[in-house]
């Protein structure tokens, strides 16, 4: 479910923004700097002095992950947080550690995408109903990830064009190649003609070209609305691994701790 926002509103000296925590970081003893994936003005750091103290009011409104309306004096240097409203604490993500570092991993996905304030909006709605889905347990991980990561790219217009064939528009094949590299997609017949300048290149089957390019080209309310087996789910994943590695230049230690995480449970389920 889509999550609503409270429009934005300003008093003398101060503004007010809705806001994700997608960072937090140690100040002293006491206070803390959030950084914040906002409506209003994408990404910014506000102080949160004595957030850490515990009579805090700020405490249970600014948590990691928290999506909240904050009231924020601008300094001449930074924004300062004087209040915070909670609109949804997504607290359950923080109790569960696989799912806690899969989210930390999409907002430092986010934090390196970094959007304009301009389309805010739209990072900031898909970061929200990923984080729903997720809490929720309402798709699987894996399946959230992958979908997380492309329309991601896609927005920061980094997406590949995966609408047809790259040497003859033929819209599917069961032989189908993704040049990575390039964003391409490569039927069986015209291979043997644009494969040879590629060092890398990736079999998509049906069922997989499918879910990318739903994921690619589906509208906002219908995003999240399918399924792939396990077998495309794999492949998918893999898919998407590999075309971040060589387009981004991320390294988020979140994920690692994920994939950690995971694999000792995937090798105990093998076993």
């Amino acid at each position: 479910m889509p999550i609503s926002v409270c429009p934005a509103m300003s008093e003398s000296g101060w503004i007010r923004v809705t806001g994700v925590v997608i960072r937090q970081r140690d100040i002293g003893e006491h206070d803390r700097i959030l950084t914040l994936l906002t409506r209003e003005h994408g990404i910014l750091e506000a102080s949160a002095p004595g957030i850490k103290k515990v009579k805090s009011k700020l405490s249970g409104h600014a948590q990691l992950f928290g999506y909240s309306e904050f009231l924020l004096f601008q300094g001449r240097k930074n924004y300062r947080v004087r209040s915070a409203q909670s609109i949804r604490s997504f607290f359950h993500l923080r109790q569960d550690v696989v799912k806690m570092a899969l989210a930390s991993y999409f907002c430092d996905l986010m934090h390196y995408i970094s959007p304009a304030p301009e389309d805010a909006w739209n990072y900031q709605r898909l970061l929200l109903n990923t984080l729903a889905l997720l809490e929720e347990d309402r798709r699987d991980e894996r399946q959230l990830r992958s979908i997380f990561e492309w329309r991601l790219l896609r927005l920061a217009g980094f997406a590949p064009n995966l609408v047809a064939c790259d040497g003859c528009g033929a819209y599917q094949d069961e032989g189908m190649l993704f040049l990575p590299m390039r964003g391409v997609l490569c039927c069986s017949k015209c291979a043997p003609h644009l494969v040879h300048e590629e060092t890398i290149t990736t079999p998509v089957p049906p069922a997989v070209l499918q879910a990318l390019r739903h994921i690619l080209y589906a509208p906002d309310d219908r995003l999240f609305s399918f399924r792939v087996g396990e077998e495309s789910l794999e492949r998918l994943n893999f898919v998407t691994e590999q075309y971040l590695e060589l387009h981004t230049n991320t390294a988020s230690k979140a994920l690692k701790i994920y994939k950690e995480l995971v694999l000792p449970a995937k090798k105990k389920e093998i076993e």
